[in-house]
């Protein structure tokens, strides 16, 4: 299990709640591609059981979801991380916000991308809308996966840049099989 630590840049800390072994990698896909959409409960509530605790002490302003481009989430019918974060909204009582960041673009699928080109990727694909709703507030961002970090970072950054007071990270796995 990783522990949360404070990092270099963005974010203040990450609550993941499994490293990203085969199984959790097979969970995630089934979740991600529409076999599996009640997954959702059973990793809001783990992550509410492990984390929520902590989540209470960072007085929340806001739960929100890396959000997908509007084509994938489209194709998919659903944004994976909204699922999850409603579900933690409903355990924690706090608001999840989709209407201030936005994924303009879409981008290659990343798990095929070099470090530097999926970097690169990552930080031309999110902006905000009306930047200011977030100045002051404590947010905690909501992934499926953490790989390299890069999404939560950029994402992080885009919120701290904007006058964002805190910004946690949680996702359902962490970490980078070495046998992809």
């Amino acid at each position: 299990r990783h522990e949360g630590k404070s990092e270099p840049a963005g974010y203040t800390r990450k609550f993941p709640l499994y490293d990203y072994t085969e199984t959790v990698k097979w969970m995630v896909y089934r979740f991600k591609n529409g076999q599996r959409p009640g997954y959702k409960e059973a990793f809001a509530y783990e992550l509410f059981r492990r984390y929520g605790n902590e989540f209470h002490k960072l007085s929340l302003d806001y739960i929100v979801p890396i959000p997908l481009h509007y084509s994938k989430e489209l194709k998919r019918g659903y944004n994976q991380a909204k699922l999850i974060a409603d579900g933690l909204s409903q355990y924690l009582q706090v608001p999840v916000d989709t209407q201030h960041i936005t994924k303009k673009r879409t981008s290659q699928e990343s798990k095929r991308l070099n470090r530097l080109r999926r970097q690169r990727e990552i930080k031309t694909s999110y902006t905000l809308v009306h930047p200011e709703f977030f100045k002051g507030k404590r947010v905690l961002l909501v992934d499926d996966v953490y790989t390299t970090g890069g999404t939560a970072r950029t994402v992080s950054q885009l919120l701290l840049d904007a006058g964002c007071k805190t910004v946690y990270v949680t996702t359902v796995a962490i970490g980078q099989l070495l046998t992809t």
